[in-house]
C-alpha cells in the first residue's frame, strides 16, 4: 500500500536564512527522513518499505522559516501485525489521514536522529587535538542527550512501544555512518543554530528547544576540527559498476545510490577476485568511502573501497 508520509518542521526565528542554508537544510532533511524509515524497519521487523521518495512541498521564509517534506512510500506488515495493535500501527507510524496539527512518527524520530549527531559532533570535538574546554563540551552534550531523551519519551509513547526499543533501533541503524549523520544533522539545523533560533518545531508540538540549539557546536567550531579527509563504513549498500580492470583492483569506478548521485573511483579490497566481478552488473557489498572536504566546507564522496560482497545480491 502507498502512504504519503508528511514531515513538517518551523525555524522560529526572525529574518530570512539565506538560499544556501535553505538548500542544505532541505538536502539534509531528505537524508534524515530516510534514515528516520530505516529506525522504523529496524523498530518493528514486521513492517517493510519498498520503495521511498521525498518531495518538497512547502518551503515559507514569510518568518518564521517553515519546511514541509512529503515522503511517498510503499509499505506493508507481515499478516496479523495490524490486528495485534491498539491502534493502527502503520497510520500512526506515518501519519496517514491525520490533521495537520498531528505529528506522524517519522517527524519526531528526524529530530530524534538530528539531536542523535550533533552529539557524534560534540564527541569527536572532545576526542579532537583542538584546545576545546572539555567541561563545556561535556555540559552541551548533556544538554543535547537530555533533550532527545524528551523526544524519545514522546516518540515511544506515540507508537506503544518500549523507550529502550526504540534507543536500540536509533543505535542499530545509525552507528553505521556517524559522521555522515553528524553532518547532515549540523546542516538541518544550522538555519536555527545561525539565526539564534527560539526553537525548532512540529506542528503536533515536538520540538528542539532553544538550550539544545544554543549547545550546537558554532561554524567556527565546525570548521577548526574537520580534518580535509574522512572515511567512514557503509554496510549492506548496492554497488553498481560502470568500469571494470581485470588486471588492475584500483581502476575501477561505480555508484553507491546510498552515498551520493554519481560514480566515483572504486578499489578492491585485496581479497576480492576482479574476475569473479567481471560481468556483474552490481552486489550488495560493504565499502570505505573516503570523502574530501571541498571549498564549501562540505565533504564530497572521492574514493570506494569494495571491502566485502554479500552472497545475497539485489535483484
Amino acid at each position: 500500500m502507498e502512504y504519503r508520509v508528511p514531515a513538517q518542521f518551523t525555524y522560529e526565528f526572525e529574518g530570512r536564512a539565506t538560499v544556501s542554508e535553505v538548500a542544505k537544510a532541505l538536502t539534509a532533511q531528505e537524508k534524515l527522513f530516510r534514515e528516520a524509515i530505516l529506525v522504523i524497519e529496524e523498530c518493528f521487523p514486521d513492517i517493510f518499505v519498498e520503495h521511498l521518495s521525498v518531495v518538497v512541498r512547502e518551503v515559507s521564509q514569510n518568518s518564521p522559516l517553515r519546511h514541509r517534506l512529503e515522503g511517498v512510500l510503499a509499505a506493508g506488515a507481515q499478516q496479523g501485525l495490524i490486528e495485534d495493535m491498539p491502534v493502527d500501527l502503520l497510520q500512526t507510524l506515518f501519519g496517514v489521514d491525520v490533521p495537520d496539527s498531528y505529528d506522524s512518527f517519522v517527524s519526531v524520530i528526524i529530530l530524534i536522529i538530528g539531536l542523535w549527531g550533533v552529539e557524534k559532533v560534540i564527541q569527536r570535538m572532545k576526542r579532537a587535538k583542538d584546545d576545546f574546554d572539555k567541561k563545556q563540551m561535556e555540559k552541551r552534550e548533556q544538554a543535547i542527550a537530555e533533550e532527545r531523551q524528551k523526544l524519545v519519551e514522546e516518540a515511544a509513547r506515540k507508537v506503544s512501544i518500549p523507550e529502550d526499543q526504540l534507543i536500540e533501533a536509533v543505535t542499530a541503524v545509525l552507528s553505521k555512518r556517524p559522521v555522515s549523520v553528524g553532518n547532515q544533522a549540523m546542516d538541518f539545523l544550522a538555519p536555527a543554530r545561525r539565526h539564534h533560533a527560539s526553537a525548532v518545531t512540529t506542528p503536533g508540538g515536538a520540538e528542539i528547544g532553544k538550550g539544545a540549539l544554543d549547545a550546537l557546536p558554532s561554524d567556527v567550531e565546525m570548521a577548526s576540527h574537520k580534518p580535509p579527509t574522512q572515511t567512514e563504513s557503509y554496510e549492506g549498500v548496492t554497488v553498481k559498476f560502470f568500469a571494470h580492470d581485470r588486471e588492475n583492483p584500483k581502476r575501477w569506478a561505480a555508484s553507491i545510490a546510498e552515498v551520493a548521485d554519481g560514480r566515483k573511483a572504486l578499489h578492491l579490497a585485496p581479497g576480492i577476485d576482479a574476475e569473479e566481478l567481471f560481468t556483474r552488473d552490481k552486489v550488495k557489498a560493504d565499502v570505505l568511502v573516503t570523502s574530501v572536504l571541498d571549498n564549501e566546507g562540505d565533504y564530497q564522496p572521492s574514493v570506494y573501497y569494495l571491502a566485502r560482497i554479500y552472497d545475497d545480491q539485489p535483484s
